[in-house]
């Protein structure tokens, strides 16, 4: 018993003196990274995945990526090339791909990115039959910083077999099409940001150059306040929000990509979140 007594009082004498010997935490250094985001705009194929081959650290993949799928930035490593590779992706065995298809590489690159600098991977393009091919892009974003009284908002146009369009824009109950913000874009062309007043309705319309026939006519995301725990959702509600609106393609039928998409639409992804209150 005085045995045990003494035992535990020397553990604690060698942990308060392991306390007193501790002069600090450990540092950790500040590593350089750019930011990635990816986006599935293939009318004419089975969900995919992105994934870095060359690095776990900082590396971020995307799994099952539907068309018109899209995920929001994420940081990657820099200082050397990195290597991405596209698959199709392995959850299509469960709708009946064979092993060798939920492996089958469909695009493969490497890319340098720049410290502090953001960039879109968008795959668009048709990958089984028709024009123009798939392909795989990297774009990188220069992304405004709108003041709390103003929405950025900008055009890109991935829609693959469709010519150039307009873009207009219209808040709340305005007619249609609206005001045109972005003028006979060519496919994979992007117009520079256009800066509104926040509205709790923001429809984006586009049209073949020249026409108002709607081809697609969308409500952007109106956004949400942020609360004690979370940061506010960008929107066109919210000013400091910086978004784009892309130009995406119906499904192309039978393929293995979502059947529910039988007319063109826009997809609306932000850029920049309004800063938190």
């Amino acid at each position: 018993m005085i045995r045990h007594r003494l035992l535990t009082l020397a553990a604690v004498a060698v942990a308060v003196s392991a306390c007193n010997n501790d002069t600090g935490g450990t540092t950790t250094a500040v590593v350089p990274l750019a930011y990635v985001r990816y986006i599935n705009a293939i009318p004419d194929t089975v969900a995919v995945a992105f994934r870095f081959v060359d690095a776990l650290e900082n590396s971020p993949s995307f799994f099952n990526a539907n068309f018109r799928d899209f995920q929001t930035y994420q940081a990657v490593s820099v200082g050397k090339p990195r290597h991405l590779k596209v698959f199709l992706d392995p959850n299509c065995a469960a709708v009946g791909c064979s092993a060798a298809v939920s492996s089958t590489v469909v695009w493969d690159t490497t890319a340098t990115f720049t410290s502090n600098t953001y960039y879109t991977v968008i795959l668009t393009g048709f990958k089984k039959s028709g024009a123009p091919a798939f392909s795989g892009y990297i774009l990188t974003d220069n992304v405004p910083t709108p003041t709390t009284a103003q929405v950025a908002l900008r055009f890109f146009h991935a829609a693959a077999g469709i010519g150039n369009v307009d873009a207009y824009q219209r808040t709340g109950t305005a007619a249609a099409p609206g005001t045109i913000f972005a003028s006979n874009v060519p496919y994979l062309g992007s117009s520079a940001y256009s800066t509104l007043a926040p509205a709790a309705t923001l429809k984006v319309l586009v049209a073949l150059t020249g026409t108002t026939t709607a081809l697609a006519d969308v409500t952007a995301p109106a956004g949400a306040a942020g609360t004690t725990t979370t940061g506010p959702v960008g929107g066109s509600n919210f000013g400091g929000t910086a978004m784009t609106a892309i130009f995406v393609n119906r499904s192309s039928a039978a393929t293995g990509a979502p059947q529910a998409y039988t007319t063109p639409s826009v997809v609306f992804v932000v850029d920049r979140r309004p800063p938190t209150p």
